[in-house]
């Protein structure tokens, strides 16, 4: 078995930890980039990384705006509100890592994917509208449907009694909009795709997911890759299985 290294990279102000076969950390390889999720961060997802690494993989896992290492001090409300701030800035930050490895020569015939767990899912569903290097990309428990799913955040914040400015609503619902590949399914250029998603999912339902995956295979004119991988008993936590089947497919795909 192969010995796994893991280090600490700032990239471009990202802090970011790199895993990779120990033998091959100079070698160009095959690279996934992972998000973690909402009030997470980068070390929480080394299990998925690890597997990764064993099956010939160069992972970089960032912390996302105001998590891990870039943590502020500011309050849950405050946190919430800045969601969507955080998922559009990891969307550009993806750039910067896809450099980097570019750059140094550390990937391997531009074989690249992006994956992630619930907010990270969502970053990494819009990376396939924001840029034409990503070839696969892995879902768990997040959402493609963007728009959707923030049209529902904003119902549930007028519930609790909070006022949003209309203009602020509209910048970001533009902005969501735009890197929605729902509703840009011609991005999707075959990209393979996975997700995995539990059926009884509380925060991002499992319906998104569902409705999603019918919409694509309606769309697609061809063969392209789309697994759908449904937990039934499963709320909003990926279980072991989860990463072991995304891992394989990876090795598979990418």
């Amino acid at each position: 078995m192969s010995t796994i290294g893991i280090h600490k990279k700032d990239i471009q102000g990202i802090p970011t930890l790199e895993v990779v076969p120990k033998s091959k950390e100079d070698q160009p390889l095959p690279c996934v980039l992972y998000f973690h999720g909402f009030t997470s961060a980068k070390e929480h997802n080394l299990p998925f990384a690890y597997m990764l690494a064993e099956r010939g993989f160069r992972i970089l896992l960032p912390d996302s705006k105001y998590h891990g290492e870039r943590y502020v001090d500011m309050s849950e409300k405050d946190l919430q509100m800045s969601f969507w701030d955080i998922v559009m800035q990891n969307i550009e930050e993806a750039n910067s890592l896809y450099s980097y490895v570019q750059e140094n020569n550390l990937l391997a015939q531009d074989r690249i994917g992006v994956a992630g767990t619930s907010m990270g899912g969502i970053t990494a569903s819009s990376v396939i509208t924001s840029y034409d290097w990503v070839k696969a990309v892995a879902i768990f428990m997040g959402t493609a449907e963007t728009t959707t799913y923030a049209n529902m955040q904003l119902e549930q914040i007028k519930k609790e009694g909070i006022s949003i400015p209309d203009e602020d609503i509209q910048k970001i619902t533009q902005a969501i909009e735009k890197t929605d590949v729902s509703k840009h399914l011609d991005h999707l250029n075959d990209k393979p795709i996975f997700m995995w998603h539990g059926k009884k999912d509380a925060i991002i339902p499992f319906s998104l997911a569902e409705s999603f995956y019918a919409a694509v295979q309606e769309y697609k004119q061809s063969d392209m890759q789309l697994d759908f991988h449904v937990d039934q008993e499963a709320g909003h936590k990926v279980s072991r299985e989860a990463f072991l089947a995304g891992a394989n497919w990876f090795k598979d795909t990418l």
